[in-house]
């Protein structure tokens, strides 16, 4: 599989790779997460998981983000005020934030005011422009997986389909086949070694020099990022080599 999906990459990404992997280079992915008011994100990330559980809708909700989405919501768009959803999505819209993020705020907003009536909230597909050509984006429902396609260049990213949001950004074939190339590489490590799933992210994610929530192979946007993350993922592979030939 690995020998398939580097062809169909060509060499620019085989090239990065050997790149950073023979100078060991920890570098950064690009990337800042906003950690603000730790307590009161908790207490959203509790609140959201009680209220989805509640309704049966919670499988895939990533309780870290929604909680920063909540806070961020609260402090900079007055969510909590006396203002309607309409208004508070109006100001989201009015915003700087990217079209996808400007779907992924409005679609937390609908669920802290469905909270806040208690009523039950539905999750819908996201209506937001591709962030490469600008053109709609559309969701396309197979049997296996669904996935929001960009009408325009086809740059495509999966959905969760319990809540519809986007499993990472929309991204080009040849980042497609370097991101299922990455998970390859580091899938491989909790199946050969003794490494968890996460202890395994959260190691790449130190040597990358980012947060753990950020190490999301689905954030991922172009080949020297995706050769970053795997020369991290096969830095933390000859440790771990190193560790078993040691015991």
């Amino acid at each position: 599989m690995f020998t398939s999906i580097l062809a169909a990459l060509g060499l620019e990404l085989q090239a990065i790779i050997a790149t950073l992997i023979s100078n060991h280079h920890q570098v950064k992915i690009k990337g800042t997460l906003m950690y603000i008011n730790k307590s009161l994100r908790i207490k959203y990330q509790n609140d959201i998981r009680e209220f989805l559980l509640d309704q049966n809708s919670f499988n895939g909700v990533d309780l870290r983000e929604f909680g920063i989405v909540a806070t961020v919501l609260k402090l900079k768009f007055n969510v909590e005020s006396n203002l309607s959803l309409v208004n508070v999505v109006q100001s989201i819209n009015d915003s700087n934030l990217s079209s996808l993020d400007k779907a992924r705020y409005s679609s937390v907003a609908g669920l802290l005011f469905s909270m806040k009536e208690g009523v039950p909230y539905k999750f819908t597909e996201f209506k937001f422009n591709c962030q490469h050509c600008n053109s709609p984006v559309n969701a396309a429902h197979g049997s296996k997986n669904s996935k929001y396609v960009c009408s325009g260049c086809g740059a495509k990213v999966g959905i969760n389909r319990v809540n519809y949001w986007p499993l990472g950004t929309l991204a080009l074939s040849d980042v497609s086949y370097a991101r299922v190339y990455c998970h390859e590489r580091i899938d491989a490590l909790w199946g050969k070694y003794e490494i968890s799933r996460n202890a395994a992210y959260a190691e790449v994610a130190r040597l990358l020099g980012i947060p753990r929530p950020l190490c999301h192979i689905g954030l991922i946007e172009s080949l020297h990022e995706a050769g970053r993350f795997i020369a991290a993922t096969d830095s933390l592979r000859l440790t771990l080599d190193e560790k078993n030939a040691n015991c």
